[in-house]
Order: structure tokens, then C-alpha cells, then sequence
């Protein structure tokens, strides 16, 4: 059994966020226990919301108190979940999948989960699908949910027709791990991407550079039985900025900077970050940049040197900008 999602938005952006990672809920004790987290979303309007919840429990076990709450608003108190695949003869893959949209409260997210049982429940994932207003982009998107192990590797068919001229796919994997291992993505026009995987609960996110619905091949070591949870592919109209570096110049503890926006739209922010050995010391915002347009900052490091008695080995210049609630960064090694 597999739960679907399908939809087009117009003037919207999907992101994905992990509330809650590799949590144990009960261990063979009827103690109760709960786990709780809570994020704050982009003060923008949340057009849709799913919550995805994945659990690994003993196939075995007595459930005594159970609640799951999302925003304040009580989802269940039984564990009758939506979707259950053995992964063993002794454990049991139970996911649950709800329609949020409706509770979304000023952008921000909580959620409280209790159990009380005898037997074993993990949480090993807890990740909310969100579609955010953002007017120029358009998204059209399919989602499945459905654990699978896979083994010497599973084909994902995707067929998506929208309304408006695609120019971007994007990608989410959802994954569990018993062990570090790595996962390989194949299209059937021969594009190929390789991932690191850690041991435990997984979100893979990645971009191809044109619109693509096709089959998905996923290969992963067989050895290590990572498993198959969800998939979200987003055919996208997208425009991005690109700033780049046009002149830097270094004197002494001076830095004098020329960026220009060379992307065919404007930033939603524009920010330098001063680092030494990859700690943050110093963050300026500027003014967004449009298209074509460029700006020249100069910054003086004294106070900053003088902090580490004049030396200014190791400090490095960071260029971070933002589009659609997507973030973008460009590290600047600078020597003096």
C-alpha cells in the first residue's frame, strides 16, 4: 500500500523540513515516554502541509497510551497507522501521513508524540511537506510514500504533464540506514548522482538542471538494507539570482568587494559573513541586488584582527543570498 500526493501550484514553492530524527519512544517498559519539537516556518502563506511519520516497532507489541499532536491539535490517540510493512520477522515499518494544512498556525510547527507500551517503537523520522506562496515560481509535484527495502536497487516511474513550461526537477528521498552506506540516482538519460548515506533517518534533496519525468533508478549497497521510505519529485518554474565576485581587492586588514547579480532576478537577501577558521565573527547585510545591478563594500578587519593579536590567517569571506526561501552560499578564501 502506498500513499500518494499530486497537485499543481501556481505562484508556490515546495521545502521539506525534519522536525524530529532517530528517537527511541519505548524499550521494552510500559514507562511513558514523548518526544516534542518545534520550528518556525518562513513568514509567508503555507498553501498545503503534510506530516510524515515513520516508526519502527516490535512486531509484538502492546500499545497502552498513545497521541500524536501536531500544532496543539490532537491526530490520533491509537496506533492504527496508515501504511505497515514488515522489515523483519521481528520488526514491523509503521508510517503514518496526515493533511496539516488546515492547523498551520503563524508558520510555526510543533509536535508532541507520548507512548506508552511493552515492546520496542522508534520515531525515525518526522518530516513536514510544505507548499509556501511565492509568486513567479510554479511547482508541480507527486509524492509517494511507501517502505521498501532496496536491496539491489528499485525504479521509481514519475509522469507529470504541468500547465506551465517546466525548467528545473527536484528531488526528495526519504531513507533509513541500519549503517553508514551510500545511494546512487540514475535517469534514464544517463544522469547519474552519488550520496554519502549516515546511519539512521535520511532526507536526500537534489536538483537536475531541466525538466525530467521519467523512471528513477535508486542502487544502494544490497548488504546494508537501507530502506525505502518516500519520494517527492517537483517539475519547477524557477529564477534564480547568481551573485559573483566582479573585483577583491586586500590591504593590510581592508577588504574592498565588487558583486554583481549576473542571475536573471533579483535576491530576496543579500549578506557577507566574515569567518576565521570557519567561525562566524561579523555578518552585514546589503541591499538585495537586482539583475545586472552590482555594489562595492568595503570592510575594515582591525577590530577583528586585534582580537587574535593582529593575525589574520584563516579568515575567509562568505556571500549568502536567498531566493524562494532557498538559501545560497560562496566561500572567499582572502589572503592580506
Amino acid at each position: 500500500m502506498a500513499v500518494t500526493i499530486t497537485n499543481e501550484y501556481t505562484n508556490a514553492v515546495l521545502h521539506l523540513y525534519n522536525l524530529i530524527e532517530d528517537k527511541i519512544l519505548c524499550n521494552g517498559n510500559k514507562d511513558r515516554m514523548s518526544v516534542e519539537s518545534r520550528i518556525s516556518l518562513p513568514t509567508t502563506d503555507v498553501i498545503a502541509a503534510y506530516l510524515v511519520l515513520i516508526f519502527t516497532r516490535s512486531s509484538n507489541i502492546d500499545v497502552i497510551k498513545w497521541k500524536i499532536s501536531f500544532n496543539d491539535v490532537i491526530l490520533t490517540r491509537e496506533l492504527r497507522p496508515h501504511i505497515e510493512k514488515p522489515i523483519n520477522e521481528n520488526y514491523t515499518q509503521t508510517v503514518f501521513v496526515y493533511d496539516v494544512s488546515k492547523v498551520m498556525i503563524k508558520n510555526d510547527a510543533s509536535i508532541k508524540i507520548a507512548c506508552s507500551a511493552r515492546g520496542y517503537l522508534s520515531l525515525d523520522g518526522a518530516t513536514l511537506l510544505t507548499v509556501m506562496r511565492y509568486k513567479g515560481f510554479h511547482t508541480c509535484i507527486a509524492c509517494e510514500i511507501e517502505p521498501n527495502t532496496i536491496n539491489e536497487g528499485i525504479i521509481k516511474y514519475y509522469s507529470l504533464n504541468p500547465t506551465f513550461e517546466a525548467n528545473e526537477t527536484h528531488l526528495s528521498l526519504g531513507l533509513i540506514a541500519p549503517s553508514p552506506s551510500w545511494l546512487e540516482i540514475k535517469t534514464e538519460n544517463n544522469l547519474t548522482k552519488r550520496f554519502d548515506i549516515l546511519k539512521g533517518y535520511n532526507v536526500i534533496e537534489t536538483t537536475f538542471g531541466k525538466a525530467y519525468s521519467g523512471a528513477i533508478h535508486l542502487h544502494t549497497n544490497p548488504l546494508h538494507n537501507t530502506r525505502y521510505l518516500f519520494s517527492c519529485i517537483a517539475l519547477r518554474y524557477v529564477e534564480y539570482p547568481y551573485i559573483t565576485i566582479e573585483e577583491l581587492n586586500t590591504h593590510h586588514t581592508s577588504i574592498k568587494i565588487k558583486l554583481k547579480n549576473i542571475g536573471n532576478s533579483s535576491c530576496d537577501s543579500l549578506n557577507l559573513l566574515i569567518l576565521r577558521y570557519g567561525i562566524p565573527l561579523r555578518r552585514m547585510p546589503l541591499i538585495p541586488l537586482e539583475p545586472n545591478n552590482d555594489v562595492t563594500v568595503e570592510i575594515n578587519l582591525d577590530n577583528i584582527a586585534k582580537q587574535f593579536g593582529g593575525k589574520t590567517d584563516g579568515i575567509n569571506l562568505r556571500i549568502i543570498w536567498s531566493k524562494a526561501h532557498k538559501l545560497f552560499e560562496h566561500d572567499v578564501p582572502l589572503k592580506f
